[in-house]
């Protein structure tokens, strides 16, 4: 089985990165092109993914902000039965999970109305680099943190339901 870890943006491909590197993160298989990377739809990945034997079952494991978003399969219909998506959902913002990390929830809860995350973290921490921080920061217990104080739709996964400790 191949997996593809898909991220919304950079800041989920810093995170996921950090999350394999802390040894949260690990899969039973081969991990396409070997890491975690940006990828909104399939579009470009095509020609790489039409390299994988068409048996084979890909697996896409989808990390960003909502599951809204439709991830549409064309192109892929020949391996139809071969092809799973699953997402795991950081909403509001990934950075709600370093707002937990550093203690800051019930502050950014009162402003939460007018800011979102990212600027609520941008004002808080003036040279924040998503990559420095999820480098140097084990998030385990703030993903857990994230998922007991969080509401999801029915069927939404959040990240910590991809995580092993």
């Amino acid at each position: 089985m191949m997996f593809v870890l898909a991220c919304e943006g950079k800041s989920e491909v810093f995170l996921a990165k950090s999350l394999m590197a802390f040894g949260h993160l690990s899969l039973p298989g081969e991990i396409f092109l070997d890491g975690p990377i940006v990828m909104r739809q399939f579009g470009k990945y095509l020609p790489i993914l039409s390299l994988v034997p068409i048996n084979e079952d890909i697996r896409v494991l989808r990390i960003g902000d909502t599951q809204r978003d439709i991830f549409s399969t064309k192109g892929l219909e020949l391996r139809e039965g071969h092809i799973s998506i699953e997402t795991y959902c950081t909403k509001p913002e990934v950075e709600i999970l370093v707002i937990i990390r550093e203690g800051l929830y019930k502050q950014y809860a009162k402003v939460s109305r007018e800011m979102t995350p990212k600027q609520f973290i941008k004002s808080m921490f003036h040279d924040f680099s998503p990559e420095e921080y999820f480098e140097k920061n084990d998030m385990y217990d703030s993903i857990m943190e994230h998922k007991r104080i969080r509401n999801h739709e029915k069927g939404e996964l959040f990240l910590a339901d991809l995580l092993h400790k």
